[in-house]
């Protein structure tokens, strides 16, 4: 099942703050990409719905960036409020706080070990290591050059990550 990217991230921050381990920003989004290139590996489906872009320090959900830029890059203290709107034809805004259960609990189980790994990876780290994938680098002139809206192929990921293991192989234990 895919979830809304800004649940996954909100999770992942909500877990690190459990686990009292400290995320940034950068962190989150490279975080977000392994656990879509893990998921479609493992389970040949997505785990977020969003796209991926193709970044200067690497892979970026656009919605989560925005959501948590705020942050800049200090670590995260707590999972921000959402915004929601009602879908009646009644002008109903409210804040609502982040529920963990929005991710179901066995995809949480899946995750959890994967985000624990992951956080011990500053976010510079994490970048170096998603620009070593040709899925990044092929694209890296024009990202450079300042072009936009990039997006990764989730078919190409699942294809790029299964040729080359080797690549989640500090997550997936092989």
């Amino acid at each position: 099942m895919a979830y809304r990217a800004l649940d996954v991230a909100n999770y992942v921050v909500h877990h690190a703050l459990e686990t009292g381990k400290p995320i940034t920003h950068l962190q989150l989004q490279k975080i977000l990409y392994y656990l879509e290139a893990v998921s479609l590996v493992k389970n040949g489906e997505s785990l977020i719905n969003d796209d991926i872009e193709k970044w200067k320090l690497g892979p970026v959900v656009p919605e989560v960036y925005h959501q948590y830029k705020v942050f800049g890059s200090n670590p995260i203290s707590y999972v921000p409020k959402e915004l929601k709107i009602s879908d009646d034809n009644i002008f109903d805004v409210e804040l609502k706080e982040f529920q963990e259960d929005v991710i179901h609990e066995e995809t949480r189980k899946e995750i959890n070990p994967l985000i624990d790994k992951l956080l011990n990876y500053s976010g510079f780290q994490l970048v170096e290591m998603t620009h070593q994938h040709d899925l990044w680098k092929d694209d890296a002139p024009k990202i450079q050059e300042g072009i936009q809206y990039i997006k990764y192929n989730k078919n190409d990921m699942r294809e790029y990550f299964i040729k080359n293991k080797d690549e989640l192989g500090f997550l997936l234990n092989e």
